[in-house]
């Protein structure tokens, strides 16, 4: 060894040596205790652990004289007879919850010796009216039968018990053991001593075994008590220390066995089961039944409600639905949605004491409260759901403190009510501050009302790991904010129903592990972001209702994931990309009402995923391609397009998931294929508005067992109705309306069709027979369309119709007066009602007062009613009596026109003056009494003419005076005609204040004055005819602003004015030339019509008076010009009867009466004639039809 080793390792022989080996030893003896120890310790630890765990027996006095254990002599521990009450007595005692403020203040259990805290569940005893805590008198009834104060007698025992209890315990080792008190209902032994105990060792532990047979004529000594007393006390815990720990008696034991008495103050429910793991705490248990007992549950269908199996009886963790355990039988999970809870939140707070647990969902009950404050009482909330159950009200600042929060729902969005809940104290920002651990936070219906600013930057502040962020309904405005970006992980983004009035940012495309995004009816605009459509975990898509949003489709690869593809009532537009087969997943596309073109490409077939595809009210054009790879369709809707050709083969076997096929509104012609009649899951068919030709052929009733629709109207199909139609019994509504059927159709087969509701048979070639119909075996329907069927009577089978809410026997050739029984079809419930077109004459006896009081449409026009109006429903929004030969209209009728929406009495004879009640009516949009004897003036009303008032049409009638009607400031009038009366003076200035007055005619009067110039300030006017009035002097050069940009007729014929038409005027009425091409001619100049049911296809057309015989008077006029002919312009009236400038004839100009007899009734077609650039002649569209009637309706 070198000189440097000897310095540094010192010679054992030295003293130094020896000391440091001695220390070395001594730390290696100290090491091995220490591990020794802690290894003894864990297997000990161990030990018990499992022997807590083992199942443990209640020994009855039969099992313990079987039993094989050795005893150990000499051991014996007894309490005597015990007189207590059993369980289910125990439980029938009245609970209550302990309330500050409610309850007396300092109430104090006298067991315990502690004071009842808020939300603390207490028993009552009845008859001395002493409260105790549920823990503490449960645990003494079973053991006592008196009061603990007064010793009054609570109740009788109804039965005796006996218990053993087995414990396991290490010799010498002080160890705490868990026990519970089990209750039996054995009888007792004659000739057994009143306690007797045997011990037996086995491996090192004692099993102790004591039996306790009841003896009800016993009680516990005082003796006894003191040391059920002083074994608490011993063990350094308070009665009410055991009672929060689940009543676990913590007994500790040195050497020997000390005392077990206090082992018999366990819970009602078992002295040993409650111990086995999973086992429900009867505490728990009783705040779930307080709970369940402050609840009321309502029942659909009789269905069983109200929980009910939380019974006394079974075990919470293990029997109750909707409850879950730990393995000590704590509750720590409760799923309560959708129990049909009605009522209020009294008995939530008991919840608040499940400190342990972890989730909560009350989801769609209808608790019609507020939510409850105390959420914070629960720490160990990672799960929360409170959505649709009916809370309302500020959310509690409770739930901001849930910090473990992973899921929160309050989502309210079903409620029936907009923004039940509201976000103010706390706010949005205080309510998710302190929830960093949130994954999934739903608030839709939440009235959250913040910008884009502040929401979006609370949420990527406050909520790092969001992946689900749902905000539908809550009043949220734009822009999004660019730190939305930071939400890195957001999986699903939720934002429909709000109103950002933004574009989609581009940022959204980098939420790489996006798998839905919602923005339904958001207000979106700009163009969307094709590069959200690449997003690889993209499965939905929904982009609906936003008109203004702009986009197109891409490319798509082969790896994208998009299931759902919404943009119904959209701007998408251009043509969908071949690509678009790529989308292997896709099983729902819904491109309803945008702006596609093109045809649809075949590659839709390789979709094999695709369930329900909507390409409806676009501009496809084109065949229908093979959808035969599609094999899970359930609806297809393809209708309002520009589709042609052929109706494909749909083959049985690939479309045998097929529901619903809506091929309506396009070009198809062709016959139908028989292969659609044997789809065999078929329920809706509908081909109408098509050119479907050709005869229908008998159908194979075994396929159509579930077709419900069929709709063949609006087509080209003749011969004979099928008669397998009546083998259909699954058809619900069947419309062959507007075809060419014909033949003789018995009425009486439709008795075959028992689900039948709908029938529409109007516009064929039919004679309908409704002779012989059995009407009490006729099925119930809600519609009936029988227009133009031929039909004399008026089918005596309908007063048994109790169901009836639409019924249309117009076009016949139905005579005689109306049935009396007609007031009660439908049980006096019918909605719709068009009698038009008939030969009908009053009826049989006044109607009663109230009758029809559901009707809202009702048609009498062309019939032949007389006196007074036959029918006036109280509430209808459409009445039309015109040409019929009425005299009478009440002086009240205006108080019952409240609701109306439309009324004509035009071409009737009724006589007098206005009645004055017209005034109030307040809804009143077409007002038609032309065609009459009215006289007098317009009655003025306080608040002027206007309001919602569109039409108002008083054409040919004797009415006089100055126009001294004040039309009103919001005045909405669209067409006045007040031609061919008696007024006179000046053109009412007030008029100015009817900015989209479209038509104007007030020929045929004695209006004087100067040409209106200031009406060429109407931008929106298209029709003036001053003819035949008193006007004069020079036209004159219109004002700045005063143009009459949209003119297209104007009639000044038959005045006084001179001079000539300035040059400015030709220059300004641009309207009248035919400078574009026929597309936009078409497209901006349309056929006067209004339509005034926003839901309805009623519109009314204006109709003007043509004068076959001339176009103006030049000696009346004793004017220079011809004033139309000047314009080169044709009229076309509505009998396709053109008039040519060339066949004018001179006329004597004073004839008026042959005048009136030669004019015609018809409409000037404002948009089929145009001048062309140069002014010279008329382009006439050979295209262009004018129609006959002014009302149309296809309700």
């Amino acid at each position: 060894m070198d000189s440097s080793s000897t310095h540094i390792i010192p010679d054992l022989n030295s003293n130094d040596g020896k000391v440091m080996l001695a220390a070395l030893v001594s730390l290696i003896v100290v090491l091995s205790f220490v591990l020794a120890l802690h290894v003894y310790a864990r297997w000990f630890m161990g030990q018990a652990r499992r022997r807590l765990r083992r199942p443990t027996t209640v020994v009855t006095p039969m099992t313990h004289l079987h039993s094989q254990r050795p005893q150990l002599d000499g051991f014996q521990i007894g309490l005597g007879a015990i007189d207590g009450l059993d369980a289910s007595a125990i439980a029938r005692l009245p609970m209550f919850m302990y309330k500050s403020g409610v309850n007396e203040a300092g109430l104090e259990c006298a067991i315990c010796l502690s004071v009842f805290e808020d939300d603390e569940m207490g028993r009552v005893l009845p008859k001395c009216q002493h409260c105790f805590h549920v823990e503490c008198i449960d645990m003494w009834l079973q053991w006592r039968s008196n009061c603990p104060i007064c010793r009054a007698i609570v109740a009788s025992p109804e039965s005796s018990s006996s218990s053993t209890v087995v414990v396991d315990i290490s010799s010498e080792v002080a160890v705490a053991v868990a026990v519970q008190v089990s209750v039996g209902t054995t009888n007792t032994m004659s000739g057994e001593t009143a306690n007797s105990t045997r011990a037996h060792e086995s491996s090192g532990s004692l099993e102790v075994q004591i039996e306790m047979p009841v003896d009800h004529t016993s009680a516990l000594t005082e003796h006894q008590v003191q040391k059920i007393s002083g074994a608490v006390a011993h063990n350094g815990c308070s009665l009410k220390r055991m009672l929060s720990m689940n009543r676990f008696l913590f007994l500790q034991m040195h050497g020997r066995l000390g005392v077990l008495e206090s082992a018999l103050l366990g819970s009602p429910t078992g002295l040993i089961s409650s111990w086995v793991e999973g086992q429900c705490l009867d505490e728990q248990r009783q705040l779930l039944l307080y709970f369940k007992g402050s609840l009321s549950f309502f029942s659909e269908s009789g269905v069983p409600v109200g929980l009910s199996s939380w019974e006394l009886s079974t075990d919470c963790c293990r029997r109750w639905e909707g409850v879950e355990c730990n393995q000590i039988g704590e509750v720590i999970g409760l799923d309560l949605s959708n129990k049909s809870i009605n009522g209020t939140n009294d008995g939530l707070a008991s919840l608040f004491q499940l400190r342990r647990l972890h989730g909560l969902n009350l989801s769609n009950n209808n608790f019609n409260s507020a939510i409850p404050s105390g959420f914070d009482r629960l720490p160990n909330l990672t799960h929360l759901n409170l959505s649709n159950s009916g809370f309302v009200g500020q959310i509690p600042i409770g739930i901001s403190r849930l910090a473990r929060l992973v899921s929160l729902d309050l989502s309210t969005i079903f409620a029936g009510i907009m923004n039940p809940l509201k976000l103010e104290d706390p706010d949005l920002r205080t309510l998710v501050g302190n929830l960093s651990e949130l994954r999934e936070l739903r608030l839709d219906g939440v009235n959250v009302s913040y910008n884009g600013n502040e929401w979006a930057q609370i949420f990527s502040s406050s909520l790092p790991k969001l992946e689900v962020l749902s905000l539908s309904s809550c009043s949220l405005s734009g822009p999004f904010d660019p730190s939305l970006s930071k939400l890195r992980s957001l999986s699903e983004l939720w934002l429909a129903q709000n109103n950002f009035s933004a574009e989609i940012p581009e940022f959204f495309g980098s939420f790489s592990n996006l798998t839905v995004l919602h923005l339904t009816n958001c207000g979106l605009q700009g163009k969307f972001p094709q590069n959200i459509f690449k997003l690889p975990k993209l499965k939905h898509l929904h982009l609906s209702l936003n008109p203004m949003l702009k986009g197109s489709l891409p490319e798509f690869s082969q790896y994208n994931s998009l299931q759902f593809l919404i943009l119904s009532s959209t701007s998408f537009s251009g043509e969908l990309p071949s690509s678009i087969g790529n989308l292997k997943y896709l099983s729902k596309l819904d491109l309803f009402n945008c702006h596609f073109n093109g045809s649809i490409p075949p590659t839709v077939t390789n979709l094999s995923q695709l369930l329900y595809l909507d390409l409806s009210s676009n501009s496809f054009t084109g065949p229908i391609p093979s959808l035969s790879l599609s094999k899970n369709l359930t609806s297809i809707n393809l209708s309002n397009n520009l589709l042609s050709g052929l109706i494909p083969h749909f083959d049985p076997g690939d479309f045998k998931n097929l529901v619903n096929l809506y091929l309506r509104n396009n070009s198809l012609n062709g016959s139908i294929p028989s292969s659609l009649f044997t789809l065999p899951s078929l329920k809706k068919l509908d081909l109408s508005f098509n050119q479907i030709g050709g005869s229908l052929g008998e159908f194979p009733v075994d396929s159509l067992l579930q077709l419900e629709t069929l709709d063949l109207s609006s087509n080209k199909l003749g011969g004979a109705v099928p008669l397998s139609i009546f083998n259909i019994t699954s058809l619900k509504v069947v419309a062959l309306s507007s075809n060419q059927f014909n033949g003789t159709l018995e009425f009486r087969k439709f008795e075959a069709l028992n689900n039948i509701s709908n029938l529409d048979l109007s516009g064929n070639l039919l004679s309908v027979s409704a002779s012989g119909v059995n009407s009490a075996l006729f099925p119930q329907l809600t519609t009936l369309k029988l227009s133009s069927c031929n039909l004399k009577v008026v089918p005596q089978f309908l007063k048994n119709q109790s169901k009836l809410t639409y019924l249309d026997l117009s076009n016949n050739n139905i005579g005689g007066n109306i049935p009396s029984w007609m007031e009660n079809i439908g049980n006096g419930s019918i909605n719709y009602l068009n009698l038009s077109c008939n030969s009908l004459e009053n009826p049989e006896r006044p109607f009663s007062n109230g009758s029809f009081r559901e009707l809202s449409v009702l048609d009498l026009h062309s019939n032949r009613f007389q006196g007074p109006i036959p029918i006036l429903p109280p509430s209808a929004s459409f009445l039309d009596y015109s040409k019929n030969n009425l005299n009478i209209i009440p002086t009240s009728i205006g108080s019952s026109l409240s609701t109306a929406i439309f009324l004509s009495l035009a071409s009737n004879n009724i006589h007098g003056n206005l009645p004055g009640s017209l005034c109030q009516a307040g809804n009143i949009q077409v007002l038609d009494l032309s065609n009459n004897s009215f006289s007098g003036a317009i009655p003025s009303c306080p608040e002027g003419i206007g309001g919602p008032l569109r039409v108002l049409n008083l054409r040919r009638n004797h009415l006089s005076g100055t126009m001294n009607a004040v039309f009103r400031e919001d005045c909405a009038l669209r067409t006045i005609d007040l031609s061919g009366n008696r007024f006179e003076g000046e053109v009412s200035r007030s008029l100015g204040n009817c900015t989209k007055l479209e038509v104007l005619n007030i020929g045929n009067n004695h209006f004087s004055g100067t040409f209106p110039h200031w009406l060429g300030a109407l931008s929106q006017l298209r029709v003036l005819v001053l003819r035949s009035n008193s006007f004069g002097g020079p036209i004159g050069i219109p004002q700045p602003g005063s143009t009459f940009s949209m003119l297209q007729i104007v009639d000044i014929s038959s005045n006084k004015f001179n001079g000539s038409v300035p040059a400015a005027c030709f220059s300004s009425w641009k309207s009248m030339r035919n400078d574009e091409d026929e597309t936009e001619l078409m497209a901006k100049h349309q056929i006067l019509k209004y339509s005034f049911f926003e839901f309805s296809s009623f519109y009314y057309q204006d109709e003007v008076t043509v004068t076959r015989r001339k176009w103006y008077d030049e000696q009346t006029d004793k004017a220079s010009l011809m004033i139309l002919s000047s314009f080169g312009l044709l009229r076309h009236i509505c009998r396709e009867e053109r008039i040519n400038v060339e066949e004018i004839e001179d006329d004597d100009p004073d004839d008026d009466k042959e005048e009136e007899d030669m004019a015609q009734s018809g409409r000037y077609c404002v948009f089929c004639s145009k001048l062309d650039s140069s002014r010279t002649r008329a382009a006439h569209n050979p295209k262009c039809t004018c129609h006959v009637s002014p009302i149309f309706s296809s309700l």
